[in-house]
């Protein structure tokens, strides 16, 4: 399925391709004579809506990032009602919603809705204006962590950081295959507490002009 997040790199890098050998004809059609190519494109498209949240108005976009969280935050409580952990991202006694929000704009959103733009430039113009204007809102809510605590917030990090690539099961043995050790180690890099996000070494695609 084209919403499967395990799919992401690949979808990613398959969408690159199309943007390389992409054939415009008059008046900025695109031109796809392939079947193959068309099945891609939609692919990518039902991807890209999937992962649309972070490009709407900002109001939407709060509002729909704190009803997952809510929903997070019921498991979470049922998990401590069962005397089970509570699961990373799931507790609502130690929330990390802005960190991880721009770590997914940053390293999964941000880097597909870029590429699509590029695709069908200048059509995305307005959102992915959105997707950074919404980027700056959650950076600006990020608390700075004390370095006093700094063995357990690694820790936690870590876990938030793998409950992150679990919900779409983004990091598998199919998607290590394609490079995802790299996007893994950047999503890390980036739930970490005082470390900027647009430092994660992983960028699979440009920023869009």
């Amino acid at each position: 399925m084209a919403t499967d997040l395990a799919k992401h790199v690949q979808s990613l890098a398959n969408l690159r391709t199309l943007v390389e050998t992409k054939k415009v004809v008059e008046e900025g059609v695109l031109l796809l004579d392939n079947y193959v190519d068309r099945v891609e494109v939609m692919g990518c498209l039902v991807h890209c809506a999937d992962l649309s949240n972070p490009s709407r108005p900002q109001h939407l976009a709060v509002h729909w990032t704190k009803c997952v969280m809510e929903e997070f935050y019921h498991q979470g409580d049922e998990e401590r009602k069962l005397g089970l952990p509570v699961s990373p991202m799931m507790d609502r006694n130690n929330p990390s919603i802005e960190r991880c929000q721009v770590a997914f704009i940053d390293l999964i959103c941000q880097p597909l809705w870029e590429t699509w733009g590029e695709l069908v430039h200048p059509a995305c113009k307005v959102m992915l204006d959105q997707l950074e204007e919404n980027k700056h809102y959650w950076e600006l809510r990020m608390q700075p962590t004390p370095t006093s605590s700094t063995s357990s917030v690694s820790d936690d990090t870590g876990a938030v950081t793998r409950r992150l690539t679990s919900v779409g099961e983004l990091v598998n043995e199919e998607i290590r295959e394609e490079g995802s050790t790299a996007l893994e180690q950047s999503l890390e890099t980036s739930c970490s507490p005082g470390v900027d996000v647009k430092q994660a070494e992983l960028k699979p695609a440009n920023r869009y002009e």
